[in-house]
């Protein structure tokens, strides 16, 4: 909550004042995250940390019916111009709640959203940005997906390997078939960060998460593509968990090599 700079010289003006910003809860305050960066907190099921200067991770909640939540990331990136978001939050409500932020707490509204695969914890927040200017990117697969499961889609999905938006350069890579036919990863040359999305596991998870459209021979073709194209990737941001370095693309291996061996009745 911003302050004014002059000084009110009446005493009964300055406890007005403290109990006014002492009224202001937690969840409205930008404060230190656990590992020193920015941190708030956007509604309880939803918060932004800063990984970087003009770059935050926006972590979103789905509750599961066993009364449990299952946790989605996401990026805002900032270019001084505009906003960026890769991936949406797991429903349109988030995604408003990010498009309000962007615009109204960092001053550059969203005008571009990459979507990294078809899944609900990637684009499940389209609906957000219905009759708006901004400009969805993404593989040409997502939107037949998309219409395939269910989904209303009144976009093009642009794909371009390399853009520049509000003089920031992207790069969108389809490596192939892998956690989906249409997986792609984010790269922002610049500051060395890779979005790997669920193509990439965590270094902390413990197996690949759901299957269902997943391609288990091509998938690690498409890691392997990953590593070779950015062996400077400094931040590596996983789909679901902690982001890391490049040991969360070793781990996405290992974890690879354990679910082949199972599936050929071997140990892993």
């Amino acid at each position: 909550m911003p302050r004014s700079r002059s000084r009110l010289h009446v005493p009964c003006a300055v406890l007005l004042l403290a109990l006014v910003s002492s009224a202001v809860s937690a969840a409205d305050e930008t404060t230190a995250s656990a590992d020193g960066g920015l941190s708030k907190d956007l509604g309880g099921d939803l918060f932004v940390r800063q990984l970087l200067p003009g770059v935050w991770l926006h972590v979103s909640f789905k509750s599961t019916e066993r009364g449990g939540r299952v946790s989605a990331n996401g990026l805002l990136v900032t270019t001084g111009e505009m906003s960026l978001m890769i991936d949406t939050g797991w429903n349109p409500d988030q995604t408003r709640r990010l498009l309000r932020w962007a615009s109204d707490t960092l001053g550059q509204p969203v005008e571009h959203v990459i979507v990294t695969h078809f899944h609900e914890d990637r684009a499940g927040g389209l609906a957000a940005i219905e009759r708006s200017p901004i400009v969805v990117h993404g593989h040409a697969a997502t939107a037949l997906l998309l219409r395939r499961a269910g989904h209303e889609v009144h976009w093009t999905f642009e794909f371009e390997e390399r853009l520049n938006l509000g003089g920031e350069t992207v790069d969108l890579l389809y490596p192939g078939p892998g956690h989906t036919q249409d997986n792609i990863v984010v790269y922002l040359p610049r500051r060395q960060l890779l979005f790997g999305g669920c193509l990439v596991k965590a270094a902390a998870a413990s197996s690949l998460g759901f299957l269902g459209d997943a391609d288990l021979s091509a998938w690690p073709v498409a890691v392997r593509r990953v590593i070779e194209r950015y062996r400077d990737a400094r931040i590596i941001v996983p789909g679901h968990g902690e982001p890391g370095g490049l040991e969360l693309l070793s781990r996405t291996m290992e974890l690879l090599e354990q679910a082949q061996g199972s599936l050929r009745g071997s140990p892993p």
